[in-house]
């Protein structure tokens, strides 16, 4: 048990801290966690085959669902000032 708990990234220290419930619940959330990883993982490598296949990329926004927002002259002002303030105060170290 104390293993698979391991095995699962799960701090070893707390292993010996708590119940057979707690642990049945702990481990259960860890395996459902790490499985939505690899769902996540396999959903990106089937895109990046399909996209390498295609003879076109397809725009980055419609690709993500996002709709596209024309930046106002406002918003690229204060963005501008802020590169300025950042390029002022140089490289913090």
């Amino acid at each position: 048990m104390h293993t698979n708990w391991c095995a699962l990234g799960l701090d070893a220290g707390r292993f010996w801290k708590i119940t057979l419930v707690e642990y049945r619940r702990e481990t259960k959330a860890a395996v459902e966690r790490e499985y939505r990883l690899m769902q996540n993982q396999k959903w990106i490598a089937w895109h990046m085959a399909a996209l390498s296949r295609s003879e076109k990329l397809p725009d980055l926004a419609e690709f993500m669902g996002v709709e596209r927002q024309p930046q106002k002259p406002e918003d690229a002002e204060e963005m501008m000032r802020t590169i300025a303030v950042m390029f002022a105060k140089g490289p913090s170290l």
